[in-house]
């Protein structure tokens, strides 16, 4: 919520602040100030941390952010919150689909991608919280819309999904210019731990 300068702080209390701020501007969020992104190559970058570390055989973890967009993304996949290489291995993906303009959560262990979207568009002009959610314990992942699980698909991977990659807002890929994001985001949030409706 700073709403200024060209650093995202983390609130956490665990220092994890953007390390590249490339092209967002600071528009009204859903708490405050949040980040607008214009789908050119805009990107806020944090430099890979224990934190957002995930993706072992063994690990649980949830991705959060608040959205607001009209886009309809025709080309590519909105990128909202990513460690998504272009091929090969990752641990999160948060999206909005470029078909059905819903929100979407996929890993890869390079071998199997399995990916999990919830129903109804969401370029809609209103805020919408999106979640995506690796559970080990019951070997499921999750989508979330607003609060509610949408949907599950079996965790196909067999592999490690970690890699070293930067936590990018706002697009995706090794070379952050992929998959890019139009619209506002606010509050994004990562937990080491899977998330359940309340």
């Amino acid at each position: 919520d700073e709403n200024t300068g060209t650093s995202a702080k983390d609130s956490s209390g665990n220092n994890y602040n953007s390390s590249t701020f490339t092209g967002a501007g600071w528009r009204g969020g859903k708490y405050g100030s949040g980040l607008y992104f214009d789908g050119n190559d805009s990107v806020v970058r944090v430099t890979e941390g224990s934190a957002f570390d995930l993706g072992a055989t063994t690990d649980s973890y949830t991705v959060e952010a608040w959205i607001n967009t009209t886009t309809n993304f025709t080309t590519n996949n909105g990128g909202i919150v990513s460690k998504r290489a272009a091929t090969g291995i990752y641990p999160m993906y948060l999206y909005v689909d470029l078909n059905n303009q819903q929100a979407c959560f996929g890993i890869s262990d390079g071998t199997f991608a399995p990916a999990i979207c919830s129903t109804g568009a969401i370029n809609d002009g209103l805020w919408h919280h999106v979640g995506g959610v690796r559970d080990v314990g019951s070997d499921l992942l999750r989508v979330y819309l607003d609060g509610i699980q949408k949907d599950t698909t079996a965790d196909t991977t067999t592999a490690t999904t970690a890699n070293d990659l930067d936590l990018a807002i706002g697009n995706s890929g090794t070379s952050y210019t992929e998959n890019d994001f139009t619209g506002s985001i606010d509050d994004v949030r990562v937990y080491s731990y899977a998330r359940t409706q309340k």
